[in-house]
């Protein structure tokens, strides 16, 4: 069975934020050094992290991994209040306006992955008739 649009389209908009992300990274470089220290240990954890939620998309968008899917959701609720949280107090790089564009991306991903046709993807049914 092919991937149903909405798979497809969750696959781009998460690769979509990832690039998002690192754009962010880059505009904020000098608050991130000063928050993560050496340059090697920041782009270790932005490598890290930007690795572990790109593998997390591609196992659920090609490989219907209902673990993954729920793992990275998981992951993204519990990242919201910490990135609420930090914006609001200042001391962590600008999330701003792309890192809220980010989130708003990410839910409607996440929401894309609970369509009807996503829900028949990952059981392995066919489509209706």
């Amino acid at each position: 069975m092919d991937r149903p649009l909405e798979i497809v389209w969750f696959e781009r908009l998460c690769i979509g934020t990832l690039v998002l992300g690192a754009f962010n990274s880059w505009l904020s470089w000098d608050q991130l050094l000063l928050f993560g220290g050496s340059p090697e240990y920041v782009i270790m954890i932005q490598s890290f992290t930007a690795g572990m939620i790109l593998g997390l998309t591609l196992l659920v968008s090609r490989m219907r991994s209902n673990i993954a899917k729920w793992v990275i959701i998981v992951l993204f609720v519990l990242g919201l209040p910490i990135t609420v949280y930090t914006e609001l107090r200042g001391d962590v790089p600008s999330v701003g306006i792309i890192g809220y564009a980010q989130m708003a991306i990410q839910c409607v991903a996440f929401m894309l992955l609970f369509s009807p046709a996503s829900r028949r993807w990952f059981n392995k049914e066919t489509s209706p008739s």
